[in-house]
């Protein structure tokens, strides 16, 4: 018996291990079940329940092609390699662009053998996932088994990542099979904390930013110059060795004040209380006695507006490919000398500790943010190894010097310069049929399995920036008196799944094919409807200014009748859907769009007072869209 354990696996984790390992040595506790009762399975898998399965032989891997979270195919086959060693029995097979297809392939190439298709769930929010065993259809030699996760082994891929980018290799360790040994996973860390970097950025840039900016440096070196004389002043003054201050100074800024002033030289707590803070914090000698570069922010400063600026254009630099990473300290100075020196500086990059600092005062925040371009790309230069032979700072006296300084400032001002013109279209409006076309597509593919007599549909659909996959229920009813469409989009925050999106047709057969016209043009509208749904959800397929927050506990709300049947048609992400997706079935159909909405809503049998709410919201709502029409 061969199990099929396809997935995306970016990457692959403790978890996944773990799930391998259990089929193999017949630990698992899985449950062997079918499209229809997958639910069932699912939660009786989560409770302790098991099927007696037959032994597996071997677990073949397909992870799915792609880069997902700046990890890639090829890392994440790299990585099951380095399991393998621990796993007899396991193969690596490339899973191409979609591993469940090439799962399947696989099953259908080989129909003399029995397989399971395997899917690992967490916890029941993951039951939705064995929907995917509708990929199978067609091949009753190869049957679905899930597979809860071991208590403990409950890992998420996006937990590792963040892991993965602090560095902690005693917190990684907890994320990866406790198999592998320390050069194994350092060989896996160095696979994946560049690549990570992006996506942490790409969730939290700003906050990333706010951690990157950590000092104010002209504040720091003034008091390291005030901290050095006063001790060398109080040395002389009070006949003791200046080493002797600085244990005592330690050992009174190590701990509790009422406990550490006890064991403190009453000489030098005096010097404390009448000299040192006068001028300085406490948070500053301590760092000064660790030795430190005193790169600490003042309590009362913020982190400047334009640093969401400088997040984003850092975002850009990544998604063009520019090597960045690791990341390079970033400091400000509010020197207002510097400032009103003609010749004052404006930034420097320093190779030796990878440190850009960035001179702030009196400055245009779009400057600065300039600058902070132009010295990004003599970090790229460092990280390439262009930089070390650089002994001067002034280009009349070194040709390489000139030479890097030009492609600093061509390159910097030119990436800046798309940085902007790519910032502002994206805080456009989307363009007006933007999914049209695959929209159509879904639908019409919809319909004809609905035509051909098809109890069910599943078809992977994928774009320059959409990709999800499509399950279809075509279900010939007497309780309906005519047709029904129903639909929901399910999407994958962990970045492990897919987005999907469910339609589901019930139909009197009766009236069949006299409503094939509608049921087509419902269709189009169901469709877009929920296309617009993975747009502002939290996933692969979130795209810039629709981030929408959930609004899961109104719909149930409301699903109980707590809450007025209008208030679901309030919800910002019910407003944007039902624009898009009647918008496109008044085009399909050649209809005024108001006509379609009103006719939508009649069918609704709301409140007048909350359909106008209603209508009032979708009005204001349409330019932000770029649909120019009115209601």
């Amino acid at each position: 018996m061969i199990a099929l354990y396809p997935g995306a696996f970016k990457p692959p984790h403790r978890g996944h291990f773990e799930v391998v390992k259990s089929l193999l040595n017949g630990t698992h506790n899985g449950q062997v079940y079918t499209k229809d009762n997958y639910k069932d399975a699912g939660a009786s898998s989560l409770s302790g329940k098991k099927s007696i399965v037959d032994k597996i032989d071997k677990v073949i891997v397909f992870p799915g092609g792609g880069e997902r979270n700046g990890i890639t195919k090829g890392e994440s086959i790299a990585i099951w390699k380095i399991y393998s060693k621990y796993l007899p029995g396991i193969e690596v097979i490339d899973g191409e662009k979609n591993p469940m297809f090439a799962a399947k392939e696989y099953a259908k190439a080989n129909t003399d053998e029995d397989f399971y298709a395997i899917t690992g769930i967490r916890s029941e929010d993951d039951l939705v996932d064995l929907r995917r065993i509708t990929t199978f259809t067609n091949t009753p030699h190869v049957q679905g088994l899930v597979i809860p996760a071991a208590k403990g082994n409950e890992v998420r891929a996006s937990q590792l990542r963040q892991a993965a980018l602090s560095g902690n290799l005693d917190e990684l360790r907890d994320f990866f099979p406790s198999q592998l040994n320390r050069e194994e996973l350092l060989s896996i860390l160095k696979m994946l904390k560049d690549n990570i970097i992006s996506e942490i950025m790409n969730e939290k840039m700003e906050n990333l930013f706010e951690e990157m900016f950590t000092s104010e440096a002209s504040f720091f070196e003034s008091d390291t110059e005030k901290i050095d004389r006063a001790i060398d002043r109080f040395s002389k003054e009070s006949s003791l060795d200046s080493d002797f201050i600085k244990k005592n100074l330690q050992i009174y800024f190590s701990g509790d004040k009422e406990d550490t002033q006890d064991k403190t030289d009453s000489k030098v707590l005096s010097f404390i209380r009448d000299v040192l803070y006068k001028f300085t914090e406490p948070r500053v000698i301590k760092a000064y006695l660790k030795g430190e570069r005193l790169d600490i922010l003042k309590e009362e400063s913020k982190v400047p507006e334009y640093t969401k600026y400088m997040a984003s254009v850092l975002e850009y630099m990544i998604d063009e490919g520019m090597k960045v990473t690791p990341l390079p300290e970033i400091k400000i100075n509010k020197d207002e000398a510097n400032a009103s020196n003609f010749f004052g500086k404006t930034a420097y990059y320093d190779p030796n500790v990878k440190e850009i600092v960035l001179f702030v005062e009196g400055r245009h925040p779009k400057d600065i943010v300039r600058s902070f371009v132009h010295e990004m790309i003599h970090h790229m230069q460092n990280l390439e190894g262009r930089l070390g032979n650089i002994g001067t700072t002034n280009t009349n006296e070194d040709d390489d010097l000139l030479e890097i300084e030009k492609e600093a400032y061509l390159k910097g001002n030119i990436t800046f310069r798309n940085w902007e013109d790519n910032y502002k279209n994206k805080n456009k409006v989307m363009a007006e049929g933007r999914y049209d076309k695959i929209s159509t597509q879904v639908s019409s593919d919809l319909f004809k399995s609905l035509k051909d007599g098809e109890t069910s549909f599943f078809k992977n659909y994928e774009t320059d920036d959409l990709d999800f996959q499509v399950h279809g229920d075509f279900i010939p009813t007497g309780s309906v008196k005519y047709f029904d469409v129903d639909g929901d989009a399910d999407y994958d925050e962990t970045g492990e799944g897919n987005d999907s999106i469910r339609v589901i047709v019930s139909y009197n057969p009766k009236v069949v094919p006299d409503a094939y016209k509608d049921i087509a043009y419902t269709l189009k509208d169901i469709v877009r409807h929920e296309i617009e749904h993975l747009t502002h959800s939290d996933s692969d397929n979130l795209k810039p200014g629709k981030y929408m927050d959930d609004d899961s506990f109104v719909r149930a709300l409301v699903k109980l009748e707590k809450l007025p049947k209008g208030d679901y048609f309030k919800l910002e992400k019910e407003i944007d859907a039902n624009i898009q997706g009647m918008y496109f079935r008044a085009k399909k159909e050649k209809r005024p769009f108001a006509d379609v909405v009103k006719q939508y809503f009649d069918d609704q049998n709301l409140p007048k007072d909350d359909y106008e709410n209603i209508l009032n919201l979708m009005r204001k709502r349409l330019p932000a869209l770029g649909i120019k029409q009115r209601l």
